[in-house]
């Protein structure tokens, strides 16, 4: 009877491993979400990962989408697949334009066979209410790609001629093309045509972002920026103090903890990330289920439980990498979790022995200000 047990169990198992070799028979996961453009019109949708044994994300900030995929299996490896859709609701017939780049294996394709390859970019007329896919498909195996999309733009093709405004602003300068803008100055020209700006900063100001007055919204964070102009806007560079913290979700940014909190919440990337050396004024809140991570080095890792250990190298007298300080009366109420990440020394002489080593994260609490850590 033992005997027959073993070769049922046997059996199933051999079972269990020929199922697993036809992607068809495993359950998808497939959960619709969608993303915030800037790029008015433009509706966009994703998929998750095709297996709940991989994973893919995506994240968009003002006319950028980056998504990422993973595959699973060390013995036998496999592929996971991840959808975008973009969808022309702007009323009109519209031609749809974009850069992009594929980073760490896998590949990229769309609906239309116009995307292949690394890195290009993409043009197409789409009727009002049709749509492009683009299907991300990870590395082979527990390996993660990453697909850059930029320059996102939708310009209608019976737009005719638009004007962009361009106003001199507070905290520094600019150009658009090279010419330096001092006094309100217009441009018109054929809906699509590129402008490139760039920004610095005046003394005891940093430049975050280029804010389209007529939408509300940031188009990019880059300096120098390069955008096609479908309708008639006004563009400034917006600069904050030098001293204020700046919060990055995925690709977007913040300078208000709470509204990044917010935006985390609600996204499918849940990690708080401080980007500067900057101080935080005022109550805020760190929602349920997200993370404020004060980092301690470029990749912005994220210890939530045990760190990594430099067991076999000499001790380093622990630096602050990145801080943040809570002025006066601050207060931050933390309902998810705050992360002060560093590595730890193991090894080594009595005293630094269990002690963190090199660069760390940093938090400097002024009198008066408070954190209420509900928990994490």
């Amino acid at each position: 009877m033992k005997q027959k047990f073993k070769r049922i169990g046997s059996m199933l198992l051999v079972l269990a491993m020929l199922l697993s070799l036809f992607p068809g028979i495993t359950p998808k996961a497939y959960a619709d979400g969608t993303l915030e453009t800037s790029v008015t019109g433009l509706t966009v949708s994703y998929t998750s990962a095709s297996s709940s044994k991989g994973s893919a994300t995506w994240y968009a900030s003002g006319t950028s989408i980056t998504g990422t995929a993973k595959g699973y299996g060390k013995v036998i490896k496999y592929a996971i697949t991840t959808e975008l859709t973009l969808t022309n609701n702007s009323g009109n017939e519209a031609t749809l334009s974009f850069a992009y780049t594929l980073d760490g294996g896998g590949s990229v394709s769309s609906s239309d066979s116009k995307m292949s390859g690394t890195e290009g970019s993409y043009s197409g007329v789409l009727a009002n209410g049709a749509s492009l896919t683009i299907t991300l498909k990870s590395p082979d195996g527990p390996n993660t790609n990453t697909l850059s999309i930029t320059g996102l733009s939708l310009i209608s093709t019976s737009a005719g001629d638009v004007t962009t405004t361009f106003k001199p602003v507070v905290g520094g300068s600019y150009t658009v093309e090279g010419e330096p803008i001092t006094a309100e100055t217009s441009k018109t020209a054929a809906a699509g045509t590129e402008y490139t700006v760039s920004a610095t900063a005046a003394s005891g100001y940093q430049f975050f972002g280029w804010y389209n007055e007529t939408t509300g919204e940031i188009m990019s964070y880059d300096t120098p920026y390069t955008f096609k102009a479908p309708a008639d806007m006004t563009l400034v560079p917006k600069f904050i103090s030098s001293t204020t913290a700046v919060f990055g979700v995925g690709a977007a940014r913040f300078d208000n903890l709470t509204e990044a909190g917010t935006y985390a919440a609600a996204g499918t990337v849940k990690t708080i990330v401080l980007l500067n050396d900057g101080t935080v004024s005022g109550s805020h809140t760190i929602p349920a289920g997200t993370t404020l991570l004060i980092p301690f080095d470029d990749a912005n890792t994220l210890y939530e439980t045990t760190p990594s250990s430099d067991n076999n190298v000499a001790w380093v007298k622990p630096t602050a990498y990145r801080t943040l300080t809570l002025a006066a009366g601050a207060d931050i109420t933390v309902n998810g979790a705050i992360s002060l990440s560093a590595k730890h020394h193991a090894g080594g002489s009595a005293g630094n022995a269990g002690s963190p080593t090199g660069p760390c994260s940093f938090m400097n609490m002024t009198a008066g200000s408070h954190i209420t850590l509900n928990s994490g």
